[in-house]
């Protein structure tokens, strides 16, 4: 479903530039007229895939809503923002607010012992409504944050998963 969505925003770009070729072209009525609703049936199918995939995010953080809102919750995902602030200073703050957020839900269901499957299986949604938010020409905008610095992250986890340890 992830990819569905992706690929009808594709789609919805791809029929805008047939519809805006067709007005600078002043074609005919009825050919505008087609490409609309071909534009139109585009749109459609992308609000409706993107609905399902914002419902089945809700399913999925609603099935560990007890351990991600603990009431140290904001404080711990703001620890994690200074400190992902201080290695990137460029950070923007969706860019920040995400990935401290991700952090903070991979460090807690680890904490509770949830599946790895399931984990990444939270996080997936999670990045595919970010990416679909944030991207441009298939690629995120202005990313400042390195996802390739596997050490940082590992560090990162492992010092929020012992805090969080300690306090469940």
């Amino acid at each position: 479903m992830e990819n569905d969505v992706i690929k009808l925003h594709d789609e919805i770009v791809r029929v805008e530039k047939e519809l805006n070729r067709l007005v600078c072209n002043k074609e005919e009525y009825d050919k505008l007229y087609e490409q609309s609703i071909v534009t139109d049936k585009v749109i459609a199918k992308y609000l409706t895939a993107k609905k399902h995939l914002e419902e089945e995010r809700k399913k999925l953080l609603d099935k560990y809503k007890e351990e991600l809102d603990a009431p140290y919750k904001e404080e711990i995902i703001s620890q994690i923002k200074s400190e992902v602030k201080e290695k990137y200073p460029n950070v923007g703050e969706i860019e920040l607010e995400h990935f401290s957020n991700n952090v903070y839900i991979y460090a807690s269901l680890s904490a509770y012992k949830i599946d790895k499957y399931e984990i990444i299986q939270q996080l997936m949604y999670l990045n595919n409504i970010y990416f679909e938010d944030m991207q441009e020409n298939g690629q995120i905008k202005n990313s400042k944050i390195d996802n390739n610095d596997l050490k940082y992250l590992e560090k990162l986890n492992k010092k929020y998963l012992r805090i969080i340890e300690k306090r469940i």
